[in-house]
C-alpha cells in the first residue's frame, strides 16, 4: 500500500461511528482501489457478504503491509473493539483459546475492512452454539495435473449427490485454483459427525465418478474439512488479494449453471463499480437454514 497523510474519514452506517484511517492508501495499485474504496465495497455487497460471515466468529487476516506483503492472521479482537462488534471465545484442539470477533451488521464489516482485512474468514459455526456447526464445507482443490474442468466436473456430480439427499450446494471459487461447496445444515451435530458425514459423501462421488474423484483426492479434500476447525475459507462475496477485482461477484455464485463457465474471467459488465454490486443478482439470496 502506498503512503499517504489524508486524515481519518467518519462514516454514519446505521448509527454507527466508523473511523477510516489513511482512507486514499492504495490497496490495490493496478486498478487504483483504495482503503476507502475496500470499505465502500463491503458497504455494497454487506448483505450478501453477511449470510456467508455474519453471526459467526471470524479470524482477521490483515494486510497492513499491503498486498504485496504477507498478511498475519490475528485471532483475537483488538482490546478497543467498538461495541457492535461481538465476540465469542473460542478453544482450539491445541488447548488455547481465542476471543474472536463476531460481525452481525454492515458497520462491523467496515470495521474490520480498516483493520487491512481483505478476505473474509468465519469458522462454520455461528457464535450461539461453537461445537455444533451449521454448515458443511467441501474443497475441491486439485492436485498436480488436475485440471479446471475435471474440478467442474466433481462439483457437478457432488451438487447431484447433495441434491438426492434433500441437501443444497453453494459453490462458489475458493480464491485459489478450485472450488468450495458450502452446505447449509442443522446445527446438529458436532465436528467428528460431520466429517464421517463428509467421507460417506466422498465415497458416493468417487462411486458415480470412478477414475476421475479418487480416494486420494478426496483424502486431500477431507483433511482441509477436518482443518476447518482451525482454519477459515474466505466466505462469498470476499476480496482476494490476488484480485485486480472482487473474488466476491465471481465466488458467490450459487447458481450450478455457472460453474460451467471459468469463473475466473469476469465479463468487463460484471466488474464491480462503486454502487452496489451483488443486489437483486445476488444468488446467495435465501442461501440460509430455514429459521436461521
Amino acid at each position: 500500500m502506498m503512503a499517504s497523510s489524508a486524515p481519518a474519514e467518519i462514516l454514519d452506517i446505521d448509527g454507527h461511528e466508523v473511523r477510516v484511517s489513511n482512507p486514499s492508501k492504495v490497496v490495490f495499485p493496478e486498478p487504483g482501489l483504495t482503503k476507502l474504496d475496500i470499505v465502500r465495497y463491503y458497504l455494497a455487497v454487506a448483505d450478501g457478504a453477511l449470510r456467508g460471515a455474519g453471526g459467526r466468529p471470524m479470524v482477521l487476516k490483515r494486510f497492513v503491509k499491503g498486498i504485496g506483503a504477507e498478511a498475519f492472521f490475528q485471532k483475537r479482537v483488538p482490546e478497543n473493539h467498538p461495541d457492535f462488534i461481538d465476540t465469542a471465545t473460542l478453544r482450539y484442539a491445541s488447548g488455547t483459546s481465542a476471543e474472536e470477533a463476531v460481525v452481525r451488521d454492515a458497520a462491523g464489516l467496515a470495521w474490520i475492512a480498516n483493520l487491512g482485512c481483505l478476505d473474509l474468514n468465519p469458522h462454520p459455526v455461528r457464535a450461539e452454539d461453537l461445537e455444533h456447526p451449521d454448515e458443511l464445507r467441501i474443497d475441491l482443490d486439485p492436485m498436480p495435473g488436475v485440471a479446471w474442468e475435471q474440478i467442474v466436473d466433481v462439483a457437478m456430480i457432488a451438487g447431484e449427490v447433495l441434491a438426492d439427499h434433500g441437501l443444497v450446494g453453494w459453490p462458489k471459487t475458493s480464491g485459489s485454483r478450485g472450488l468450495h461447496i458450502l452446505v447449509r445444515i442443522e446445527p446438529r451435530w458436532t465436528f467428528r459427525e460431520l466429517r464421517a458425514a463428509a467421507e460417506a459423501l466422498a465415497r458416493e462421488v468417487e462411486a458415480r465418478a470412478p477414475g476421475l474423484a479418487t480416494a486420494r483426492w478426496w483424502k486431500e479434500a477431507l483433511e482441509a474439512l477436518e482443518r476447518w476447525r482451525a482454519e477459515h475459507p474466505a466466505a462469498a462475496a470476499a476480496l482476494h488479494p490476488a484480485d485486480e477485482l472482487i473474488d466476491g461477484m465471481r465466488g458467490s455464485s450459487s447458481l450450478w449453471y455457472r460453474v460451467r463457465v471459468n469463473l475466473q474471467h469476469v465479463p468487463e459488465e460484471e466488474r464491480p463499480e462503486q454502487g452496489p454490486l451483488l443486489g437483486d443478482y445476488d444468488p446467495w439470496a435465501g442461501r440460509a437454514f430455514p429459521g436461521r
